[in-house]
């Protein structure tokens, strides 16, 4: 019987090791982070930091889709969205008229 990885198509597991996998069910993550309220910004963005540390994607906070080098753009781009999604689904409602226009993680940071 095959392995999976070689059905998917994968050279190599150290390949996977070396850098973050591109989850993509980050939509439906659910963080026991308390939601942004207007009165804990320090508690809650020191939450996303270590949790986008974990995840090994903290680099998107700061880094804007211009930086981004053109043959990895898609996958930033699709990884950054999910990440955005997820960082918004910890805003208030109260709030998130503010940021329903953002669309990169460095944009509902900044």
């Amino acid at each position: 019987m095959a392995s999976s990885a070689a059905n998917s198509g994968v050279s190599s597991s150290s390949t996977l090791l070396s850098e973050p996998s591109v989850y993509t069910n980050y939509v439906n993550v659910h963080l026991s982070i308390d939601k942004l309220d207007g009165t804990n910004y320090a508690i809650w963005a020191s939450d996303i930091k270590l949790w986008l540390k974990s995840q090994g994607y903290e680099d998107h906070l700061t880094q804007s889709v211009t930086t981004v080098v053109a043959d990895e753009l898609s996958r930033w781009t699709k990884i950054d969205a999910q990440l955005c999604i997820v960082i918004k689904s910890t805003i208030n409602s109260s709030l998130k008229q503010m940021f329903h226009l953002y669309e990169t993680c460095s944009d509902v940071w900044v």
